[in-house]
């Protein structure tokens, strides 16, 4: 029994509570750093996503949010001015 439970702990994905949801409200799950995961590697329906700094000292361990606003993977539009 102790083995399958092993199993079972293993098959699980742990999310990563630095990027809880999309920047629409959607729940999503990045996977805990290590591995990396880069903006190319998450669903386009999933982005733009909400970055929350946890307190643990490391506030972006993907590095999704280039700019340190809070929102990672966003698409970079250039503005007429």
């Amino acid at each position: 029994m102790a083995l399958l439970t092993l199993l079972a702990s293993l098959l699980v994905q742990q999310c990563d509570p630095h990027y809880p949801q999309s920047l629409s409200g959607e729940k999503i799950c990045i996977p805990v750093f290590p591995p990396d995961i880069d903006c190319p590697d998450i669903d386009a329906q999933s982005k733009p996503i909400t970055v929350v700094d946890i307190g643990d000292g490391e506030p972006d361990p993907h590095r999704l949010d280039r700019d340190n606003d809070g929102i990672g993977c966003e698409s970079k539009k250039s503005s007429a001015n």
